[in-house]
C-alpha cells in the first residue's frame, strides 16, 4: 500500500484537484527545499535510519534492507534523496480510513527526526493517532533499554558465538515484573528442520534472509536459560528519554523487514550494532570490518560514555538452569549433598531413611536443590520421566510449611571482562630438528582452552580462520590453518546421575604432518568423543580422536586416543596437557606419541605470555607473546 501511494505520487497520476484537497503543495515544496539546502539526505542519522552503506567499488549507496515495502520511493533502495522526498510527501498526506497505515505511524522514527531538523511550525502536517504503534511502544512508557547477551551454544551453529537482543524496560517496574517487557530479536529465517551443514554453508554465503521480530522477555529467558541451558547477561543503558523513544520508534519500523543473512559479518551483532549506533556517542563496529561478534558489542558499550557518565549503568545476570543447580548444590553441606545424590539415584522419598531423619529446614533445602536438579534434567533428558518425579517433589513440598528460599549469591564474571576476541601472536621457538625459528599467528575469533572464560563456555574452544605461519632460514611457510575448530569438555561438576555429557571436538583445516615435516601441510578433518570430570581446579579428560587426511606420506586414516587435563592452579596461570598416541590405520609406520603441554601466564584482556612444549616426532619449546583486540 505504501509503495503504491508513492508510485502514484511520483508518477503524477493523482489529479491536481485531489492533491490540493488532501495536502498543501507549497508546504511540500518548501519542506523539500529545506531538506535539500540542509543536505539532510546526506546526514549520518538519515543514512542509518535507512541502513545505507556505500558499495566498495562504485561508492554508491545501497540499503542493507531488501524488502521493497520498506521504501516509499521506487528508487529508495539506492537513493537517500529520493527516499527523503517521498517520505516528506507521505508525512503530509491527510489521514485515510486506517490511520495506522499513514507514514507517521509506519515510520515514526523518520517523522521524529525530520521534525527535529525542519521548521514545521507553520505547516499543514496532520496529527495522526497511531494506535498500533502506541500499543506496541507501551504508550511511551518505555523508560530504558537494555542489551542482552546469551552465551554460546555449541549444539547450534547459529549460536556458537552467543546471541544479542534488545529489551525495552517499562517505567517504574520491579525486577520481578520485567518478564513481560518487549524484546527485539534478529535472526535468520530458516526452513523447518534445517541441518547444520546446510546452515553453515548457506549462512557463510548469504543463502538466507533474516528479519527483526518481537516477543516478550519471558519467552527468550525461558528458551535460553531453561531449555538451552545458556547464561544471559543484561546490560542496562544510560540513554535520555528522547534517545530511548527514538530507538523504540525505529525498532517498530524494522519489524518484519528482511535482510540478507551472513553468518560471519551480517548477523545479529551487526544489526543490533547498527540500531544502537543511532543513539550511542561512538560507533560500535569499525566500518567494513570483515566479521561481527556479539561479544564485541558489549565490549564497546562498556567503554562508551554519555555526558561523562558510563553508557552502561548496570549488568544483571540470569543463570542457566544448569548453573542454578550447580550453585544450589555447592551451597549444601556434605551430608545434604550425599542425600541429594542418593535421591537422584532413587527418588523414593518415603523409603530414604537419611532424608526422613533430616530436620524440617534441611528437608526443604534438599527439596529445593532437587527441584533445580530435576529442572536441569528435564532440559537435557526424558521430559516425561522427570515430570512424574517433579510431581512427587511438589506433593512432598506442599505438605511442609511455607518458607522463603535463601537467595543464591551469584558472582559470575561478566562477558566484557574476558580477553578480547581477536589475537595476534608472535612466537620464538626451538625445534629439535630445525633449530631456532619463529611463528606468526593471527586468529580473528574467538577463544581456546587457555583463554579466560568470562562470558564463554568453560573449558571449551571455538576458533575460525586461525592461521599460523612459520619463518626462518630466509623462508616463510604455512604451519597451520584451522578453518574451524570446536572443542568442549562438558566436565561434570557434581557426579550426579545425568550430570555428564560427552566431551567432543571437531576440526577442519591444514597443518604440518608433524613437527619434523612442518612444511608438508595436509588437509585434514579431525573429530573425537570422550569424557571429562571436574576435580577442584582441574578438569581431567579421556578422548578418542580420529582423523581423515589428504596428502602426507604416513596414511589417510588415523586414530589418536589421548588423556589430559585443563587446570587453573592460580589466577594468572592456566595450563592444558594432552598426551596421545596417533596410529595410522592404512600406513606402514608405527604409531607416534603426540604431546602438548601449554601454559598461559597473566590475566590481562590485552596480552599474555604463553609457554608450550610439544612432542610429535620432534620436540619444540615455544615462548609466545599474544596481543588481543
Amino acid at each position: 500500500m505504501r509503495r503504491l501511494v508513492s508510485l502514484l505520487l511520483f508518477a503524477l497520476l493523482i489529479p491536481i484537484g485531489t492533491i490540493t484537497a488532501t495536502q498543501n503543495v507549497s508546504t511540500i515544496d518548501d519542506l523539500i527545499a529545506q531538506a535539500t539546502t540542509a543536505q539532510l539526505d546526506k546526514d549520518p542519522t538519515w543514512l542509518k535510519l535507512l541502513h545505507y552503506r556505500k558499495k566498495v567499488f562504485s561508492r554508491q549507496f545501497s540499503s542493507d534492507i531488501v524488502s521493497p515495502e520498506f521504501f516509499l520511493s521506487p528508487e529508495g533502495h539506492l537513493s537517500p534523496k529520493a527516499e527523503m522526498d517521498a517520505t516528506l510527501m507521505a508525512l503530509l498526506l491527510s489521514p485515510s480510513e486506517n490511520n495506522n497505515e499513514h507514514a507517521q505511524c509506519t515510520y515514526p522514527a523518520r517523522y521524529m527526526w525530520l521534525s527535529s531538523q525542519l521548521k514545521l511550525e507553520n505547516t499543514d502536517i496532520p496529527k495522526i493517532d497511531c494506535q498500533n504503534f502506541k500499543r506496541w511502544s507501551l504508550n511511551g512508557e518505555v523508560d530504558s533499554i537494555s542489551v542482552l547477551f546469551a552465551s554460546g551454544y555449541l549444539k547450534n551453529p547459529a549460536s556458537f558465538y552467543g546471541h544479542i537482543l534488545l529489551k525495552f524496560n517499562k517505567e517504574g517496574e520491579k525486577l520481578s515484573d520485567d518478564y513481560l517487557d518487549r524484546t527485539l530479536n534478529y535472526g535468520a529465517l530458516l526452513p523447518p528442520k534445517e541441518n547444520e551443514f546446510n546452515y553453515i554453508m548457506r549462512g557463510l554465503f548469504g543463502g538466507y534472509k533474516a528479519a527483526f521480530t518481537d516477543h516478550y522477555f519471558y519467552r527468550h529467558n525461558h528458551r535460553y536459560t531453561q531449555t538451552e541451558l545458556r547464561d544471559v547477561w543484561e546490560y542496562k543503558l544510560n540513554l535520555s528519554k528522547q534517545s530511548t523513544d527514538f530507538l523504540v520508534a525505529h525498532s517498530w519500523e524494522l519489524l518484519g523487514q528482511k535482510y540478507v543473512y551472513y553468518f560471519i559479518d551480517d548477523n545479529c551483532a551487526t544489526r543490533m550494532a547498527d540500531l544502537l549506533e543511532l543513539v550511542t556517542p561512538e560507533y560500535i563496529f569499525p566500518k567494513h570490518t570483515p566479521y561481527s561478534m556479539p561479544f564485541t558489542v558489549f565490549d564497546q558499550l562498556v567503554e562508551q560514555k554519555v555526558d561523562g557518565k558510563p553508557l552502561v549503568t548496570k549488568v544483571r545476570y540470569f543463570p542457566s538452569r544448569q548453573n542454578q543447580f550447580y550453585k544450589s548444590y555447592s551451597t549444601l553441606s556434605k551430608q545434604n549433598q550425599a542425600i541429594v545424590k542418593c535421591l537422584a539415584e532413587d527418588f523414593n522419598l518415603k523409603t530414604n531413611k537419611k532424608y526422613q531423619s533430616l530436620k524440617l529446614k534441611n528437608k526443604q533445602i534438599v527439596l529445593d536443590t532437587l527441584f533445580d536438579y530435576v529442572g536441569y534434567q528435564q532440559a537435557r533428558n526424558d521430559e516425561k520421566k522427570y515430570k512424574v518425579i517433579k510431581q512427587q517433589l511438589l506433593i512432598e513440598r506442599f505438605g511442609m510449611p511455607q518458607s522463603a528460599r535463601p537467595v543464591l549469591d551469584y558472582r559470575p564474571s561478566k562477558p566484557h571482562e574476558g580477553q578480547k576476541i581477536s589475537r595476534l601472536q608472535l612466537t620464538a621457538l626451538k625445534n629439535s630438528s630445525h633449530g631456532y625459528e619463529g611463528e606468526f599467528n593471527f586468529r580473528p575469533a574467538y577463544y581456546d582452552l587457555l583463554t579466560m572464560n568470562q562470558g564463554r563456555l568453560p573449558n571449551s574452544k571455538l576458533t575460525m580462520f586461525d592461521i599460523q605461519l612459520g619463518f626462518g632460514d630466509k623462508s616463510v611457510w604455512l604451519n597451520k590453518f584451522d578453518i574451524i575448530a570446536v572443542e568442549t569438555l562438558n566436565a561434570s561438576k557434581t557426579h550426579l546421575p545425568g550430570d555428564t555429557q560427552r566431551a567432543w571436538n571437531v576440526r577442519f583445516g591444514f597443518e604440518g604432518e608433524d613437527l619434523k615435516n612442518k612444511r608438508n601441510t595436509v588437509l585434514s578433518l579431525d573429530g573425537g568423543i570422550g569424557k571429562a570430570v571436574a576435580l577442584s581446579k582441574i578438569n581431567v579428560f579421556v578422548m578418542l580422536d580420529g582423523r581423515l587426511q589428504m596428502g602426507g606420506e604416513k596414511g589417510h586414516v588415523a586414530i589418536n586416543p589421548r588423556v589430559g587435563f585443563v587446570s587453573t592452579p592460580f589466577e594468572k596461570w592456566r595450563s592444558t596437557l594432552s598426551v596421545g598416541y596417533r596410529q595410522y590405520l592404512d600406513g606402514t609406520q608405527s604409531g607416534e606419541p603426540v604431546i602438548a603441554f601449554k601454559n598461559r601466564f597473566g590475566n590481562s584482556r590485552r596480552f599474555d605470555i604463553q609457554v608450550h612444549y610439544l612432542v610429535h616426532v620432534e620436540q619444540e619449546l615455544k615462548v609466545l607473546h599474544a596481543f588481543y583486540w
